[in-house]
């Protein structure tokens, strides 16, 4: 084989031993051949500056005058230059990478392609050196989709540039579409995240501090872990379709440990039943009201540090914390050990999925998980949700007519059920049914099911009927025994500390004003601006480096926000950037985060006071 190959493919082994060990045959069968191979449907050509080019299904994939002149234009792009890395969904014989490689050697490239022979193919043309000396280089060849999206998310998307030509991808069109839907998924799914952290930050924030004073008397779930090995869990989440299960409960929880989210906690105890387990981890007031004025003596609430104070009086065996999403819980977390955490994937459905893989359940089941308007209806019969409509009816807006502002209040879909047969849903309820496939895709030993086919059809959840659920042997009579609480005299000390680093976060910002007050008076001093932008830099490193930086970020403005706040002082993306409109900004900036930390302030002396 010719030195190009040989030379790409000694680099290739010394960066990536491991990606060259899974694919040592291929790459002895391009080695050991007298002649390139050829990949279908491909051919090589010279171009005008003697560098290889290639015709795909009789498309030009590179130019066929200079290709690497080419490549290196189409780096140099201002959406490249300001990602932290880049992403390139297939390359041709990869002179885009190597371009860019050249080009940014301090920033990320990822290189995506699901077919080993693609990656050989170009190694016989190219000399791939400038991409395996890079310093930050990963490889994504044949990994599965859920495997990209999970480095994807480590980098974060938000810091990546896709690198998208569709002659690139026809080879795997199938695989790189897949791709896309996941990346845009995620990308939709942080910015509910962001958007959701703006609206609400300052709610956790309040919930999770006034909550404290039940810590010294709460034990976490890290007592449950794999508790329940081995066996069923059966999950009861709030869609219409529950209701044909509700007539059967009694007999189910004698089959599996059974877990009910918040939303049907009311229909469940309606039929009869307490649940062994409930979850409930939306923060937000509304989620409390699910459980308002019910009692379930014989159940185990998991909830989490920021949920609405009134959850914490809810009537129950015990009230078990897994770990916070937030990040004033997780500063509680790192002084008093971790509670446990369950993953969030919008719904309490996918928590209560991820719990019951917590406690160690190997085999789920699921009723009521529709992620969809089966026959039209949003929620299970007697749930809060339906209560409240009926509650809130008029005969100008009646419970009929809620349900229907539900089943259109995101851009509607059409998807198949277990039957095969199209049911309304919507982009947000998709995003749900994306996280449970996921889930499934990256934790095979865990089979679920669901056991109602009116749902909407989930890849990695299979239907499995009720009246052969019911057949099944009893789960073991393994019983739980209360969990005592050990004694934690951290906590009063921790919020201690955290209003000292409040107040001193707090003078700094109110210095970093009184600078910026300073900027009007030496517009034309250029010393003197070089070393107030200095003293600037000096407070925002000390509040980045501060250990509250994260439960700062509960009350620091969006991004949002602050672009109106710009806008309304005439400082605008479309304004011209100088030194006084940059220290304008900054001043602002500075003035809606001591604002936020005054809020900080007040209740953690309030919660002291109360302590």
């Amino acid at each position: 084989m010719n030195s190009i190959f040989n030379k790409n493919v000694e680099k290739f082994k010394l960066r990536l031993p491991h990606l060259y060990k899974a694919h040592e045959k291929s790459i002895h069968f391009y080695a050991n051949r007298e002649t390139p191979v050829e990949y279908e449907q491909c051919t090589i050509l010279p171009s005008r500056s003697g560098k290889p080019t290639v015709k795909e299904k009789g498309i030009l994939l590179h130019s066929l005058y200079n290709p690497e002149a080419e490549a290196l234009k189409s780096v140099q792009t201002k959406d490249l230059q300001d990602k932290d890395a880049v992403v390139f969904l297939g390359y041709g014989l990869g002179y885009g990478p190597i371009a860019y490689s050249s080009a940014f050697p301090n920033k990320s490239i990822i290189l995506i392609e699901p077919d080993i022979n693609r990656v050989l193919w170009a190694f016989q043309y190219i000399d791939f050196s400038p991409l395996f000396n890079h310093s930050s280089l990963i490889c994504l060849f044949t990994a599965g989709l859920h495997e990209c999206i999970g480095v994807l998310e480590q980098i974060g998307l938000h810091n990546c540039s896709f690198i998208q030509q569709q002659y690139f991808t026809m080879h795997a069109q199938h695989y790189f579409s897949g791709l896309l839907e996941l990346i845009e998924r995620n990308k939709q799914k942080k910015e509910i995240n962001d958007n959701t952290l703006e609206r609400f930050g300052k709610l956790w924030l309040k919930n999770s501090i006034k909550n404290t004073q039940y810590l010294h008397k709460l034990q976490s779930i890290q007592c449950l872990q794999n508790f329940y090995s081995g066996e069923r869990a059966f999950i009861l989440a709030a869609g219409p379709t529950l209701s044909e299960v509700l007539p059967f409960i009694k007999q189910i929880q004698e089959k599996a440990v059974l877990i009910c989210v918040d939303t049907a906690l009311r229909s469940c105890l309606s039929a009869g039943v307490e649940p062994d387990f409930i979850i409930l981890v939306d923060p937000q007031y509304w989620n409390a009201r699910h459980i308002e004025g019910l009692r379930a003596k014989n159940s185990i609430l998991i909830t989490e540090i920021a949920a609405y104070p009134s959850v914490f009086h809810f009537e129950c065996r015990q009230i078990l914390l897994c770990s916070s999403l937030y990040p004033f819980g997780q500063y509680i977390e790192k002084h008093c050990g971790e509670y446990g955490k369950l993953s969030a994937g919008g719904s309490v459905a996918t928590t209560a999925w991820d719990f019951a893989q917590w406690i160690g359940c190997t085999t789920i089941f699921f009723a009521g998980l529709d992620l969809s308007y089966p026959d039209k209806k949003t929620h299970v019969k007697g749930s809060t949700f339906e209560e409240k409509a009926i509650r809130n009816s008029k005969r100008i807006s009646t419970a009929e007519t809620n349900s229907i502002q539900s089943l259109f209040s995101a851009p509607a879909k059409f998807e198949l059920n277990y039957e095969k047969k199209a049911v309304l849903t919507d982009s947000r309820m998709k995003l749900y049914a994306w996280w449970f496939e996921s889930k499934c895709a990256s934790m095979p030993q865990i089979t679920t099911y669901s056991v109602t086919k009116k749902s909407m059809k989930i890849p990695g959840i299979s239907y499995y009927p009720l009246e052969e659920f019911l057949s099944v042997s009893p789960k073991c009579s393994k019983q739980l025994p209360v969990f005592t609480h050990q004694e934690n005299h951290i906590t009063s000390g921790l919020l201690q500390n955290l209003l000292q680093s409040v107040h001193a976060a707090a003078v700094q910002v109110h210095e970093g004003i009184q600078i910026c007050s300073q900027a009007s008076k030496i517009l034309f001093e250029t010393d003197k601006q070089r070393k107030l932008l200095e003293k600037l830099q000096i407070i925002d490193q000390n509040i980045r480096s501060s250990e509250i930086k994260e439960t700062i970020s509960l009350i620091f403005p969006g991004k949002k926000k602050l672009d109106t706040l710009f806008e309304k002082a005439g400082l605008g993306k479309d304004s011209e950037p100088t030194f006084l409109s940059s220290i304008q900004q900054s001043k602002i900036i500075y003035s809606e985060l001591l604002h936020g930390l005054k809020i900080l302030q007040d209740l953690l002396q309030k919660i002291q006071i109360v302590g």
